[in-house]
């Protein structure tokens, strides 16, 4: 399909920003608070994706002397839906065609209590000790699965037998996490996506040299996973948390009982920005208001929910321990390339769907639900700047990736070159590129573009010949842009 220039301030989103961001702000202000400069500069940025007023590339083909002009993007996360389409696909392709090599897969999937995700989300630097742990978890079971059976003879009796093993015979997973932020109703609620290889990459051989111990990695599936395998995974990682946040001090006892503690949020005096946002947290994850006459309550920072209780399976490979959750019925076969393509573009899908978001007659905004709720609600109602809060609180803070690679996936693993050169030659097999008489491993702009939207943009839709880059454009004057939309898709002589 012939690339079409997009329009976005047709768009109900555009148009939300547009009118109503200002007005947020101004909202904030006059309650003497102030939003991070991120939050700002993402919405900027916003504004000038898609807009040929801000930039642009201009494509001539020599065949049929046409010219097409090509807008820039914005290139933010958590906000404008083109730019994190084309980044979910960018990623998929990195770890579908190139990374992952043709083992069987697993997807693991844990959940928080919803007011651990509001510490979660403002503290990121404890997320990722959660996620560090909660691998580190996983990575243990399946020591404990995949190597009882198929190391050498060692003393089973020796409690770190495990351990031991691990010093002298190398093995480890490989995992792909994708943190999301968000649920199907734009509210935030930070969770853990993983994609695990289904096994273990382990030296088996150990008759052989040691500087060469690695090139006979071998990889050992895990066997059938059930119901009181998570239970144990869950209950172990639950445990395990709550030892960690009581000893880093996250986590300090009340006197309530022996099973309350209380959320310490590392300063007792917030800046101004700090409290704006933690309120668009708050309000996000609970389903309220954080500025204006409708502010919900004020915010409950107790939290008491680490009393142990029994474990609830809700579904096969999908169990509930304490407030947390923990789902793996997600499972790939080693061949199935296509599904892995389309479950790692899921785990990084955008948390906006802008076809699901419309304008209504009285200037309120309808946003549908993928799936309806079990009590029958089919989507969500918001006012314009109560949709800005919304979207506020769902951009990520800067310089803090969404994407985490564990295990031999790691850039610094010792089986990365050995997974690595095993994923590309999986991947010669059945993928073949050429470009110029040779073999590359990655996508062009172009090529993003034809995954993404379906649309080949270098190509010209009247003589279906290729088009090339003559120039880029920076921002220019409306008389001018003006004068190159007149010309645009006109035969002219080469520039």
């Amino acid at each position: 399909m012939s690339y079409t220039r997009r329009v976005p301030e047709n768009t109900s989103l555009y148009k939300a920003v547009k009118k109503y961001f200002p007005r947020f702000v101004q909202r904030v202000q006059l309650e003497g608070k102030s939003l991070p400069s991120f939050v700002h500069k993402t919405f900027r940025k916003y504004l000038k994706c898609g807009r040929l007023i801000y930039g642009s590339i201009r494509l001539y083909c020599y065949t049929c002397r046409r010219t097409k002009l090509v807008s820039f993007s914005c290139k933010c996360r958590g906000l404008c839906p083109s730019c994190s389409a084309r980044r979910m696909t960018e990623a998929s392709i990195l770890q579908s065609e190139t990374m992952i090599p043709h083992v069987p897969m697993r997807q693991w999937v844990l959940t928080f209590p919803h007011p651990l995700t509001l510490f979660l989300a403002y503290r990121p630097d404890v997320l990722t000790e959660v996620l560090e742990l909660f691998v580190k978890v996983v990575r243990y079971f399946y020591r404990q699965k995949c190597l009882i059976y198929n190391v050498p003879p060692i003393d089973h009796d020796d409690p770190s037998y495990l351990d031991l093993y691990s010093d002298l015979y190398p093995n480890d997973i490989g995992a792909v996490t994708c943190i999301q932020r968000f649920t199907d109703a734009l509210s935030l609620y930070p969770h853990f996506h993983t994609l695990f290889t289904d096994g273990l990459f382990a030296v088996r051989d150990y008759i052989i040299e040691p500087e060469n111990k690695f090139e006979s990695a071998q990889f050992i599936p895990l066997p059938q996973l059930t119901d009181e395998d998570l239970i144990d995974v869950l209950i172990y990682f639950k445990h395990r948390v709550t030892k960690r946040f009581v000893r880093r001090g996250y986590l300090r006892p009340t006197d309530h009982g022996d099973d309350s503690f209380e959320l310490y949020w590392g300063s007792d005096v917030l800046s101004e920005e700090e409290q704006s946002l933690l309120r668009c947290y708050a309000a996000s994850s609970r389903l309220k208001y954080a500025f204006g006459e409708r502010t919900g309550q004020s915010l409950q920072f107790e939290y008491s929910e680490f009393a142990t209780h029994h474990a609830k399976i809700k579904s096969p490979l999908c169990v509930e321990w304490g407030g947390f959750g923990l789902h793996a019925a997600r499972s790939l076969r080693a061949d199935d390339r296509e599904q892995l393509t389309q479950l790692c573009r899921y785990i990084q899908r955008p948390p906006l769907a802008q076809n699901r978001l419309q304008m209504l007659d009285d200037g309120r905004f309808y946003y549908a639900f993928k799936r309806i709720w079990s009590n029958g609600a089919k989507g969500i109602m918001f006012n314009g700047e109560d949709l800005i809060e919304r979207l506020a609180a769902l951009i990520p803070m800067p310089r803090k990736n969404l994407t985490r690679y564990h295990g031999v996936f790691a850039p610094r693993s010792r089986f990365k070159h050995v997974v690595n050169a095993r994923s590309k030659r999986d991947h010669d097999r059945f993928v073949r590129v050429q470009r110029h008489k040779r073999r590359v491993y990655y996508t062009m702009w172009a090529e993003l573009m034809r995954k993404v939207f379906v649309h080949d943009v270098l190509g010209c839709q009247f003589c279906n010949g290729r088009m090339a880059v003559v120039a880029s454009i920076q921002t220019v004057q409306i008389d001018v842009l003006e004068c190159l939309i007149k010309y645009d898709g006109g035969a002219r002589d080469p520039p």
